[in-house]
């Protein structure tokens, strides 16, 4: 349990540290003069300072870096789905095959067998609207690596 002690909260924690002591010092004198005030305004502007510094580095740098990291997960688990898919639709079409070469069937009966082995074996309906879609275009079944590249991820 507990608090996460993260950067900001540490840079807080410390000002405020910092500035009760100042003050403690300060009232302890039993005067506030020129120089405690011109001591509490430098502390509060080089606190603005830090913050302002901070948030501007989080915003270029950390930022950034976060966005980069999810795009690159997004990429490897969208380059995972297809070859999934890519491996499921080479499947159906084994499947498809042995039917064929085992007892061959004619007409809508053979048809019909196809699109049953060949829709099992997607886990959505994009999945299978893919599969079609390239099975339109005479795709074959087989991933190339450059469709991987395509995609905007790496093979492996």
């Amino acid at each position: 349990g507990g608090v996460p002690c993260r950067g900001a909260l540490v840079r807080d924690v410390a000002a405020f540290a910092t500035t009760t002591v100042v003050v403690y010092l300060v009232l302890k004198t039993g005067s506030v003069g020129q120089g405690a005030v011109t001591a509490f305004f430098g502390m509060y502007a080089a606190f603005v300072a830090v913050v302002l510094i901070a948030d501007v580095y989080h915003r270029a740098v950390v930022v950034p870096r976060l966005e980069a990291g999810r795009r690159r997960a997004e990429r490897e688990r969208q380059g995972e789905e297809m070859r999934a898919a890519h491996e499921a639709a080479g499947e159906a079409l084994d499947r498809i095959a042995e039917r064929s070469d085992d007892a061959p069937e004619v007409g809508a009966d053979a048809d019909a067998a196809a699109a049953t082995d060949a829709s099992d074996a997607f886990n959505s309906e994009e999945q299978r609207q893919q599969f079609q879609a390239q099975q339109k275009q005479g795709v074959g079944t087989q991933p190339r690596e450059d469709s991987f590249l395509e995609a905007g991820t790496e093979m492996r």
